[in-house]
């Protein structure tokens, strides 16, 4: 069991020997000269990867922007894009990245199945690789997540391109 008054006892009496009870500026402890300077350099962040399920949604869906989050891309390389988000409201559903055909045979989404949980913090940013699943130009955007491969997704951000 721990004697408190001891322990106390002991830690005032070590800051009146070190000087910083008193205030004793020649027997304060002082941070140790020349100490190394470490710069930190960030280390990049790796890319998330995604495994695209295709919805095939009405001929005539067409998305409008959600209320939820606002989205913005950064970068051109669409291996590497910063994508920078933030939560305007409220929000328990499962968030993920959506990505929607343009000027192809069918109206096709591709949604993401792998990365759960991306968002839920208020905002943040996450690097995205959409290299090989879409070219530039077509949407992207956040979506309540669904195991329906026949529904209409629900928007919950603004829709921006691709790059």
């Amino acid at each position: 069991m721990v004697n408190f008054p001891k322990v106390v006892a002991v830690l005032i009496s070590f800051l009146v020997l070190t000087g910083i009870a008193r205030g004793d500026d020649e027997t304060a402890l002082e941070p140790p000269e020349n100490l190394p300077v470490i710069e930190l350099t960030p280390t990049p962040a790796l890319a998330i990867t995604f495994f695209w399920k295709p919805l095939m949604v009405d001929s005539d869906f067409e998305p409008e922007d959600g209320k939820i989050y606002e989205i913005t891309l950064k970068g051109e390389d669409r291996s590497n894009l910063r994508l920078i988000f933030k939560r305007l409201k409220p929000y328990r559903g499962d968030v993920r990245i959506c990505v929607q055909s343009r000027n192809t045979q069918t109206n096709l989404v591709l949604l993401d199945q792998k990365n759960q949980g991306l968002f839920l913090v208020e905002e943040g940013e996450i690097v995205i690789d959409v290299k090989n699943a879409a070219p530039s130009g077509w949407p992207i955007y956040l979506v309540e997540f669904t195991d329906d491969p026949y529904a209409n997704p629900k928007v919950l951000s603004n829709i921006i391109e691709l790059p």
